[in-house]
C-alpha cells in the first residue's frame, strides 16, 4: 500500500525566460507540516512529461504541463483535506470525499 501525505502547506515560485529555470515555468513544494513530501514541476508547453519518481525516502516528484497549474493551485485553496502519494509509477494528488451539493461558501 502507498504510504500517503497530508498536504497541510505550500509554496510556489515561478521561472521566467524563454524556457524557465531547469526547464521547468515553475515549482510547486508540498508540505505535511514542517516536513517537505512533493514537488510538483510544471514544464513549459509542449515539453515531454517525464515520468514521476518517488525516492527511497519517500519524496515524491510529479511533473504537469504548465496549464495544470492553476487547477492544482485552485485545489489547494479550496479544498480539505488533501493528500498526495505515489503508485503505479505516478504520483497522485487528490481531495478527500465531498458532499454532493456542497457549493460555494
Amino acid at each position: 500500500m502507498p504510504t500517503t501525505n497530508q498536504v497541510t502547506q505550500y509554496n510556489y515560485q515561478f521561472h521566467g525566460g524563454a524556457n524557465g529555470y531547469a526547464n521547468n515555468r515553475s515549482v510547486l513544494r508540498l508540505k505535511d507540516g514542517n516536513k517537505a513530501v512533493a514537488y510538483i514541476y510544471f514544464l513549459p508547453e509542449g515539453q515531454a512529461i517525464p515520468n514521476d519518481t518517488e525516492s527511497s525516502s519517500g519524496f515524491i516528484r510529479m511533473y504537469m504541463p504548465e496549464s495544470a497549474l492553476i487547477g492544482v493551485i485552485d485545489m489547494l485553496r479550496n479544498e480539505s483535506p488533501i493528500s498526495i502519494y505515489y503508485a503505479s509509477g505516478s504520483g497522485f494528488l487528490r481531495t478527500g470525499n465531498e458532499p454532493i451539493g456542497e457549493g460555494d461558501f
